[in-house]
């Protein structure tokens, strides 16, 4: 029936774009953190002429940022802190990102937010967390922490291991269609770029997408020439009955 082809397109249709909407702009990735209990939170030993470390395991890809939750010691901080993030994707841990950061400007009532170069597969992957200052004790900087409840990396503080882990959470960028497309074509000419080309190209694909399955799906039928050979209705044979006066003036005489 034909009106079940056309149910069936107009489903394929819908389930297309409900993907493609899906994979393009919804779908979520699972960010790293260690996030403890209020109860459990407590800050860390002063960063003042030691660096503090903190290594940690990234679940999706798109690894961007990382935030962390730096305090006052016993006065305000002075001078400058040295951040750095190193990926671990080798034996050796090689340097990501490193500045350095004015300690006057650091909010001490929330958090700080460490942005990174994106790594597009950063999934499973340990990364290092490096803070360091050069000041006196009492204006160095302390970091709320929780318990050894981190099982995935380490802290260390003042050149040695530390009980617990830097309290943080980490941030990707969205792990969608759309947002790896854009990363990847920021090395295409200009023209290229912009948004109303991608929104194009992929117009163009689901047009010809459609045009296939509508093809597929309202295609004449054609039956198999065996099946048809088989459907012809024999000629009709016209036989003399026998003893008629035709057949036995043709039979020879003895």
């Amino acid at each position: 029936m034909r009106w079940l082809r056309w149910v069936a397109f107009v489903l394929f249709l819908a389930a297309l774009a409900g993907y493609e909407g899906y994979a393009l702009f919804v779908e979520e990735p699972d960010p790293a953190q260690h996030l403890p209990p209020t109860r459990d939170v407590h800050l860390s030993r002063e960063i003042a002429d030691c660096p503090l470390m903190q290594t940690f395991v990234t679940h999706a890809d798109g690894f961007s940022a990382i935030e962390v939750y730096p305090r006052q010691s016993t006065y305000p901080p002075k001078g400058s802190v040295r951040l750095r993030i190193l990926d671990g994707r080798t034996d050796t841990f090689t340097v990501l990102l490193e500045k350095n950061v004015d300690s006057a400007t650091i909010d001490l009532d929330g958090p700080l937010r460490i942005a990174v170069p994106r790594v597009d597969d950063s999934a499973g992957r340990m990364f290092m967390l490096e803070v360091s200052m050069t000041t006196p004790r009492g204006y160095g900087l302390r970091f709320e922490q929780g318990g050894p409840g981190y099982p995935e990396g380490g802290l260390n503080i003042e050149c040695r291991p530390d009980w617990g882990d830097l309290k943080f959470r980490t941030e990707v960028q969205r792990a969608t269609i759309f947002s790896n497309v854009q990363h990847s074509r920021l090395s295409l000419p200009a023209p290229l770029r912009s948004d109303a080309v991608l929104l194009a190209i992929l117009f163009i694909g689901n047009v010809a997408l459609a045009m296939v399955v509508y093809a597929l799906a309202f295609a004449p039928d054609q039956q198999p020439e065996s099946e048809r050979k088989a459907e012809r209705k024999p000629e009709p044979v016209d036989h003399l009955p026998n003893g008629s006066a035709e057949t036995t003036a043709a039979q020879p005489r003895v």
